[in-house]
């Protein structure tokens, strides 16, 4: 009887494959201009990870893999889009990548963690916050922002009107994932 509790116990605490709601997971960049703010919005189009969670607390994370189209990216402008899509090479490199590598804390529904970007074909390994709004039985929503320059990715802020207009080197990646279990 010990045994078949043990068992039972062991099986819930075991990393469940989770996906990505499209539809309620996005990725926003907040940029700067000498000539005003910007912001590009679009989805986080893929997404897979598996998840530990044990009574509506996230305990663990064994995978955790994200891909964003560069051109699902919207502005208002079709100009500034055409601009961010050319400064990512979005035809060479059609999509921004995130891999987790390692989980370093779960505190407070708060989830620190190390991956790793691609972005335009340059990896940089990476440490983010994500704050835990929601944890239940099968579904999972984590938001957050990180900051970052451009040319730590060896991209040139853009540039128009020879130069006059010309973005900021730092932007900020704001986001909501929703993951629900695969069942």
């Amino acid at each position: 009887m010990k045994y078949i509790l043990f068992l039972l116990f062991s099986f819930n605490l075991l990393a469940s494959p989770y996906r990505v709601i499209q539809e309620q997971s996005y990725l926003i960049i907040k940029g700067t201009s000498t000539l005003h703010d910007w912001e590009m919005k679009g989805p986080i189009t893929e997404g897979d990870a598996n998840f530990t969670i044990q009574d509506n607390q996230l305990r663990d994370i064994a995978l955790l893999n994200l891909r964003i189209n560069v051109e699902d990216l919207k502005s208002d402008s079709e100009g500034l889009n055409e601009n961010a899509y050319r400064a990512l090479h979005s035809k060479k490199f059609p999509k921004i990548i995130f891999q987790f590598k390692e989980l370093e804390s779960i505190k407070d529904k708060i989830v620190t963690l190390k991956g790793e970007f691609e972005v335009s074909g340059i990896k940089k390994t990476v440490v983010i916050q994500g704050n835990l709004p929601y944890v239940g039985e099968d579904l999972l929503k984590v938001e957050g922002d990180y900051k970052v320059k451009m040319t730590e990715f060896k991209i040139e802020p853009p540039s128009v009107m020879l130069g006059m207009v010309r973005s900021g080197d730092e932007i900020e990646l704001k986001y909501q994932i929703l993951f629900k279990e695969n069942k």
